[in-house]
């Protein structure tokens, strides 16, 4: 037995080699590192290996292990069928008969890979939405039809060869025997051959490559904030929502979707009516005069929406008593008297139970909202009730779906469902003038949220036929999921029209431990925030702080000695030193405007594994932040690039560049040195787009990398088009250091 590390080596026959040492043994068991290797019969359980069965060579890092036959297991590798030779990261199978399991995958006769299902040889491949028809026949992938036979693909720096031709994809040439392949703007596969993505080989029936094709084409994306109170003006909790939904729309932009992202201003209701008289304005100019400052905040943070509306507008008006008059005329709309509480702070009806009674500074025992705190008045009138409690069944199947996120909030939502009771959606005119009158009745106003809710029919086109419907995701704070899981998807199911596919509930900045409101005189000024941090700096602050299941504690006295430590330290000293350290003359004399070229000799035997490793991983970097972003973790895509940031920064601080000789050998070392730090910085760059626009723009800028080269397909495809490239213009420090300053207001 062989001990070498925690390597344990004592096989066969042939030539073992770890590390640096030679075991020529006789039998036994295999293990290096957690690797287990059981020759003749048995399992194989690898990492990033390198497998080849029945004879030939096996290599493992720096181990090369030569056996007969078996089981093979590797971690996050999809590999089989027939003839060829599979390499998915860094990991080569090329087997003949045996079970292949990967991860949760089977291969045998039946291939699952994630939600993807392969029969080989004949039958139907169904890969998530996509189904193909091997040997003969179509393809369908999403909008795609493949039609295969022979031919070689290109797809950027992706090559997959099977029999003959050639095809190359995105802006690219397709030069096929028969048939023609069209994936989005990528083309693709069939029957035999050796498939190269990257530095990896891949065969199409794993799979493998239909998701990254999936991955990188994104069709329409609607994604909406709610319409935002003009009751006060905007607070940190109003941006952090808009932020959030403008950083997913953002996303999927640069995958290549269309995206629809609308906001705006909810303007009607008593609440309104109120505060304007309380003023001294009409309620028009009142609501005039708020709206315009939720404008001024969006436009100063860069919320870069496609619609935003106003409920005091016409257009929206006109959707409105449409949308009535047809759960008129479906049935779900019957005059009634309703009697309970209502919340005019929330504008909502209450339930007994969602009310409770305490006593106020001046020691009088009054009713609140159970939830907000809000006063409640007993109120008893004739008016328009909507039939929710026939939407108990509709609703839960709706839910069933999983469309609440996160789930934490589902269990709310469905206990709301369980406790249906009929809605009153309209108010006595007499006491609301100042909302949209009731077709047909101008006794009584549509209830304010009816009213407010409708605006995403309204931004959608509704009720045209070709109106954009339904929305991919409604960002809501977790104050209104109620309105939202439960009022919503309950009149859109009495107008026959499709639900929203998520809503996105998040949870708040709390003040010294209390939702902020200006009676309470804890709102934080997000203009007095911007002009200390910036608009970028307040943006990622807000994103990093910000977890949308758990509310976020900021003490007023403390938050922004907390914003100040997070953003010097991420984005002056990691981030914006990088870039300066990379750029700058004393490390880079020799070529200091010079993106320069990969040498990957110099990689390999120069760096250790680890940061190899690490730097190949960047590869892999988009497909993880997506699905942080697609969950709306953003917090979690920050921590993924300042992984790297920080590898980055040590990196230039263990080889010392200032200190390397000026001779042939380490500059050779130099070059590659700066490339893999700008390489780091262009992919977590073109990643941080959302987040922080500006500071982005001006980073990518200044590796030379064009507009038209940010996209996130450009993260796989662009490391050798960049090479070699000029340098952008310098604008200074990235991220100036926030110094000191007085205590916030």
């Amino acid at each position: 037995m062989y001990t070498v590390d925690d390597v344990i080596l004592t096989p066969i026959t042939g030539m073992y080699t770890v590390d640096e040492v030679i075991h020529t043994p006789i039998t036994g068991m295999y293990t290096v590192d957690e690797v287990n290797l059981t020759p003749i019969t048995g399992m194989y359980t690898v990492d990033e290996v390198i497998l080849t069965p029945i004879t030939g060579m096996y290599t493992v890092d720096q181990v090369i292990l030569t056996p007969i036959t078996g089981m093979y297991t590797v971690d996050q590798v999809i590999l089989t069928l027939l003839t060829g030779m599979y390499t998915v990261d860094e990991v080569i199978l090329t087997p003949i008969t045996g079970m292949y399991t990967v991860d949760e995958v089977i291969l045998t006769g039946m291939y699952t890979v994630d939600e993807v299902i392969l029969t080989p040889i004949t039958g139907m491949y169904t890969v998530d939405e996509v189904i193909l028809t091997p040997i003969t026949g179509m393809y369908t992938v999403d909008e795609v039809i493949l039609t295969p036979i022979t031919g070689m693909y290109t797809v950027d720096e992706v090559i997959l060869t099977p029999i003959t031709g050639m095809y190359t994809v995105d802006e690219v040439i397709h030069t096929p025997i028969t048939g023609m392949y069209t994936v989005d703007e990528v083309t693709l596969t069939t029957i035999t051959g050796m498939y190269t993505v990257d530095e990896k080989i891949v065969l199409i029936q794993c799979g493998r490559l239909f998701k990254q094709i999936r991955f990188y084409t994104c069709n329409n994306y609607f994604v909406t904030t709610p319409i935002f109170y003009v009751n006060a003006e905007p607070h940190i909790g109003h941006l952090y929502t808009a932020v959030l939904a403008d950083t997913l729309a953002r996303w999927h932009e640069l995958k290549g979707g269309n995206v629809i992202f609308t906001t705006g201003t909810d303007e009607h209701g008593l609440k309104i009516q109120q505060a304007a008289e309380k003023f001294g304005l009409s309620p028009d100019q009142h609501c005039t005069n708020i709206s315009q400052k939720f404008r001024d905040l969006f436009s100063v943070t860069d919320i870069k929406y496609t619609d935003f509306i106003r409920t005091t507008e016409n257009r929206h008006k006109k959707v409105v008593s449409h949308f009535w008059q047809t759960l008129i005329k479906n049935g779900y709309i019957y005059k009634g008297v309703y009697e309970g509480w209502y919340s005019v702070a929330d504008e909502a009806y209450l339930s007994e139970k969602e009310v409770i009674e305490i006593v106020d500074k001046d020691g009088k025992k009054i009713k609140v909202a159970y939830d907000s705190k809000h006063p409640v008045v007993w109120t008893k009138e004739d008016n328009y009730m909507f039939k929710l409690s026939a939407f108990k069944d509709g609703l839960t199947e709706w839910l069933d779906r999983g469309v609440i996120h996160p789930q934490k909030f589902e269990v709310m939502v469905r206990q709301w469902v369980d406790d249906l009771d009929d809605l009153s959606v309209s108010r006595q005119r007499n006491r609301l003038t100042w909302g949209i009158p009731v077709p047909g009745d101008d006794t009584q106003t549509i209830y304010v949220w009816l009213d407010a809710l409708v605006n995403y029919l309204t931004v959608s086109g509704y009720p045209n036929e070709s109106h954009d419907w339904p929305p991919d995701c409604h960002v809501v704070g977790k104050d209104i999921l109620r309105f939202h899981a439960i009022y919503w998807p309950a009149f859109l199911l009495a107008a026959d029209l499709p639900l929203p596919k998520r809503i996105q509930s998040h949870s708040h900045f709390l003040v010294d431990n209390t939702k902020m409101s200006k009676s309470r005189g804890n709102v934080i000024d997000p203009f007095d925030r911007i002009d200390r941090y910036t608009s970028d700096g307040l943006r990622y602050f807000l994103l990093k702080t910000g977890v949308p299941h758990v509310d976020c504690m900021i003490l007023r006295h403390y938050s922004d000695l907390k914003a100040l430590d997070c953003l010097n330290n991420d984005l002056a000293d990691k981030l914006g030193n990088l870039l300066n350290r990379c750029t700058s003359r004393k490390i880079n004399a020799n070529f200091p405007d010079l993106f320069p070229a990969l040498n990957q000799e110099i990689l390999e035997s120069k760096f250790s594994r680890e940061d190899v490793k690490m730097y190949k991983s960047l590869q892999q970097l988009p497909d993880i932040v997506d699905e942080h972003f697609n969950e709306y973790n953003i917090y979690k895509v920050i921590e993924c690039v300042m992984l790297y940031i920080k590898w980055a920064n040590k990196l230039i601080a263990d080889n010392k560049p200032w200190q390397l000789k000026k001779n042939d050998e380490d500059l050779h070392f130099l070059k590659c040195l700066i490339h893999v730090v700008m390489e780091t910085l262009r992919v977590n760059g073109i990643i941080l787009q959302p987040i922080v626009p500006n500071l982005t723009d001006q980073l990518l800028g200044r590796l030379g990398i064009p507009g038209n080269e940010r996209m996130v397909k450009n993260i796989h495809f662009g490391s050798r088009e960049i090479s070699e490239r000029r340098l952008g213009e310098s604008h200074g420090v990235l991220y100036p250091k926030i110094v000191t300053f007085n205590k916030p207001s």
